[in-house]
Parts: C-alpha cells; structure tokens; sequence
C-alpha cells in the first residue's frame, strides 16, 4: 500500500474513533440507552424496550458502531429496506476501522421464481451463521425481509458442519459423498464457491464459509496435503492446515430464521420500527399479488412460492424480536 494511501486510512480510522468516542462521552440519551440495553440484555424471557427519539439517519450507523462498540457482544440491527443496509453496511466499514471484520450484511435472496442466487452471497450467508453458531460476536444488519428468510435450523447446521486436517483419514469415497450431501455441486473445474472437483488422488473445493479454494490432495483414504488455489490459473499456493466445510444447501423447508442463532444476550436494533412494519406488510402484499397471478385458481400449485422463499410471518417476527433487549430509533 502507498503511503499516502496508508496515511489516508490511518488519518480516517483516527476520525472516526474521535467520534465514536464523542457521542459516548456528551449524548446523555445515548449513554443512558446503553446503560439501560445493558440491563436489559440480563434479564430472563421477554426483556423489554428502549427508545431513543429524535436521532438523525444519516448518523444512525454511527450510533450502531458505538453501541456494538460499548456492549459488546452481538447486535441484529433490522432496517426497512436492502438500500437502507447496504448504505448503513458502507458507512460502519468505516466507523468501525480496525474491527470491521466484525460487521455483516445479511441480504435477503432474491424470491422471484426461478431466480438464481449469487454464490458469493449465499457463502456470505453461511459464513454468518457459521460465525454466530461459533459464538462470535457480530453486528449483523439485515433489511426486514432477510430478518424473515427460513435457514437451516441451527443444531442441523453444526451437526453437518465438519473439519478436515493434513493427515485425517477422511476417506476418498467418503469425502464426495459428504460434500453431495451438503449441497456441493460437482465440477470439471472449480471456478465458484460452492463447488467441487476430482481428478486423479486430488480434489479440489471451494467450501461455503472458506474464502479461497482449497485443493486436498490423498494417498489411499489419507489426505496427504491440502493447499490454497487460484480460481483463474487453477494454481496451487499457500499450505492450508485446516479446512472447515458447512452445509452449502439451504434447508427451507424447516421454520428456524436468523434469531435461531442469536445468543439470548444480543440486542435488536429497530432502525424506524413503523416504517419496517410498513415495508414488511407491503412485501406480503406483493407476495400475494405473485401467487394469485401466477396460480389463479390452481390450488394444488398455491405452496409452490411459500416453498420458493418461505419466511416469517410478522406475528413471529415479532415474538422473536421481543425475546431480546430492543432498542428503537
């Protein structure tokens, strides 16, 4: 990186620290919305709201890096529409700095019929829940409709989860056949995640939560070497010495959501709770309007698009957010 880039950066993460520091410091509502989330967050069963009026949205983002920032832990923030998340996800890149890494953008899948979802944002998706799974803590934004999307119930996903190592007696046959099972679509040449590949004593996989592919090499059942590979050249680079591969198929047909892999202690951010409920309802209308055109007096077809993109009814929603510590803005 250039100097002038780096200094830029550091000058940058230097402002926003300075400011994030400033509204913990002066805003007196916001430090005893903090205080009162913190209490909340220790209670049993149904916990209780805290509202904060009057903030400004463009400032918003920055008010949610300092509550992740003074809590800890992990913070959903729901927002009305994918616009809203993508612009809050953009601004908290920068407010958070040093520790963006923590931050996540939960996107909702496209439900048009037949639509084909991006690979990149499903392994986006599941290294989330991998990583909330885990117990990490993250600040996690999602627009409403992602906050109602159906996942693969929680004890299902860790119970299919699984690691290999140099040297583990994996099983040739017995690795293909995991990764059919997981959803792994098979290959001539890996060229996405979500995919593998086999030749020879080799196969190449690119898992749903890995952020390269990685080539395993066996002797017999054994895996004998495993090592990063460049998707263009097909090159083989860095040694890797473990690689944790996670469902890559959804499970759409069970009920669990995003709150499924919530800790009890995470907080629910309500980022203009009336115009989220407003969206949300304008979404479900749309979605009828979809079924009756498309099925119009056909009821033997009418499950056919809450099979497509099932989600949450708001009632649920509802009850899911208010097992949390709620914050309104």
């Amino acid at each position: 990186m250039p100097a002038e880039t780096l200094e830029s950066a550091q000058s940058d993460s230097h402002l926003a620290e300075e400011l994030l520091a400033t509204i913990a410091q002066r805003h007196r509502a916001w430090q005893g919305a903090v205080e009162r989330l913190r209490s909340l967050r220790r209670l049993p069963g149904r916990k209780g709201v805290c509202a904060l009026h009057e903030t400004i949205a463009a400032a918003r983002p920055a008010l949610f890096a300092g509550l992740h920032r003074a809590l800890g832990g992990t913070t959903l923030v729901i927002l009305p529409t994918p616009d809203a998340a993508e612009r809050a996800f953009a601004d908290l890149l920068y407010y958070l700095g040093a520790h963006r890494d923590t931050v996540s953008l939960l996107r909702s899948r496209d439900e048009a019929l037949g639509a084909i979802e991006s690979p990149s944002e499903r392994s986006a998706r599941l290294a989330l829940l991998a990583d909330l799974a885990d117990g990490a803590p993250r600040l996690v934004l999602a627009p409403v409709a992602a906050a109602r999307q159906h996942f693969t119930p929680r004890a299902d996903f860790e119970a299919l989860r699984f690691v290999v190592r140099e040297g583990d007696d994996a099983g040739w046959e017995r690795l293909q056949e995991r990764l059919f099972r997981l959803g792994y679509a098979r290959c001539d040449v890996v060229s996405a995640v979500g995919e593998y590949a086999v030749r020879g004593g080799i196969i190449d996989l690119f898992a749903a939560t890995a952020e390269t592919p990685v080539r395993i090499e066996f002797f017999g059942d054994a895996i004998e070497s495993m090592r990063a590979f460049a998707i263009e050249s097909q090159r083989s680079s860095a040694a890797v010495d473990s690689l944790a591969i996670a469902p890559w198929a959804d499970r759409l047909d069970a009920e669990a959501t995003l709150f499924d892999y919530l800790p009890d202690e995470a907080i629910v951010v309500l980022d203009e709770p009336a115009t989220i409920a407003s969206v949300a309802n304008a979404l479900d209308e749309e979605r009828d309007r979809e079924r009756h055109t498309l099925f119009a007096g056909d009821r033997s077809d009418d499950t056919l698009l809450e099979e497509t993109a099932p989600r949450a009814s708001l009632d649920d929603l509802g009850a899911m957010i208010a097992q949390h510590a709620v914050l309104t803005l």
